[in-house]
C-alpha cells in the first residue's frame, strides 16, 4: 500500500526515478540522436569497430538498447556481450560461441571455436544479415582479448567485413588505448564517440519528461531545485534521477505536494 499511496500523492501512474533501463522513459537529448544516426550509419557501412564512451551513468546501455531497436533483424544479427572484470579471452570467446549455439568450454579448443565463428558469421552473411557485436563494459576487457576481437574483426568475405564490433565503455579505457600495446586495435577504431553529461537545460528537461511519461505533473519541482539537482550531479543522469526521487520521496514524507530546494538538499546529503 505505500507505494500506492506514494503515487496517489503525486498523482503518478508509475514511479518516474526509478532506475532502471526502460527506453519508455528514456529522455532522448540530441546528442543521443546523433550518436544512434552515426553508429547505424556507419553499421551500414560495415565499420569494423566503433566506441561509445562515457562516464558511468551517463546512458550507454540503454542508448545500446534502442541502436539495436532501431536495427532491420532481416539485416542485422546482434549479439550483446556483457564481460565481467577479469574476463578471461577463453570465457570472452565463450560468450561470443554462446550468443550463436556454438561449443563452449572444453567442447572444442581455442581455434575450432574460433573458425566455427567464423563460419557461423558466414553463413548469417549468406542469408543477407550483419552480425552486430556490441560489448558493454569493454574496460574490463583484458588485453588479451582486446587483441582477440581485433583479430576476428579482420575476418573478411567478398560483401566485405564479416564482423561489426562496437564497444561501450568508461573514460579509463580511452587512456589504455593510447598504449603503444595497443597501437593496432586503436588504429582500427573508426569512429570514437563521447556520451558527455548533461548541461543544466538537459537536466530539467530529464525531470520534467519523467515526470510527465508518468503521469505526474511537470513542475512539481520548484525552478529553484533544478540550479541545486545539475551542480550536485554534474549532470550525469543516473545521479538526477537519483538526487529527484529522494527529493519526492522527502516531499512525500513531509507532506509537502511540490518538491522545495530544501528537499533537493537532503536528497543530496542522502544519496551516495
Amino acid at each position: 500500500m505505500m507505494m500506492e499511496d506514494f503515487l496517489k500523492f503525486f498523482n503518478l501512474q508509475r514511479d518516474p526515478f526509478q532506475d532502471t533501463i526502460d527506453q519508455d522513459i528514456f529522455f532522448p537529448t540530441e546528442i543521443h540522436e546523433q550518436v544512434i544516426l552515426k553508429l547505424t550509419t556507419g553499421l551500414s557501412q560495415r565499420r569494423p569497430i566503433m566506441m561509445l564512451w562515457g562516464s558511468s551513468g551517463t546512458g550507454k546501455t540503454i542508448l545500446t538498447r534502442l541502436l539495436v531497436n532501431q536495427l532491420d533483424p532481416e539485416k542485422f544479427l546482434p549479439l550483446l556481450i556483457l564481460p565481467s572484470p577479469q574476463i578471461t579471452p577463453a570465457a570472452l570467446l565463450d560468450l561470443f560461441c554462446q550468443q550463436l549455439g556454438g561449443p563452449e568450454g572444453r567442447q572444442a579448443n581455442k581455434q575450432e571455436k574460433l573458425t566455427w565463428l567464423q563460419q557461423r558469421i558466414i553463413k548469417e552473411g549468406e542469408k543477407g544479415r550483419q552480425t552486430v557485436c556490441l560489448v558493454d563494459e569493454a574496460h574490463f576487457l583484458r588485453s588479451e582479448s582486446l587483441h582477440l576481437i581485433r583479430s576476428m574483426s579482420n575476418w573478411e568475405s567478398s560483401w566485405g567485413k564479416l564482423l561489426s564490433i562496437i564497444f561501450m565503455a568508461e573514460p579509463p579505457f580511452i587512456k589504455r588505448l593510447k598504449h603503444p600495446a595497443h597501437a593496432s586495435i586503436r588504429s582500427r577504431i573508426s569512429l570514437s564517440l563521447e556520451l558527455p553529461p548533461l548541461s543544466a537545460g538537459e537536466s530539467e528537461q530529464l525531470i520534467k519528461f519523467r515526470l510527465l511519461v508518468s503521469g505526474g505533473n511537470p513542475q512539481v519541482f520548484v525552478p529553484g531545485c533544478y540550479p541545486l539537482i545539475h551542480q550536485a550531479s554534474g549532470g550525469v543522469p543516473r545521479i538526477i534521477i537519483k538526487i529527484a526521487g529522494n527529493a519526492l520521496l522527502e516531499s512525500y514524507c513531509q507532506k509537502e505536494n511540490q518538491v522545495s530546494p530544501e528537499a533537493v538538499n537532503t536528497a543530496v546529503a542522502e544519496s551516495c
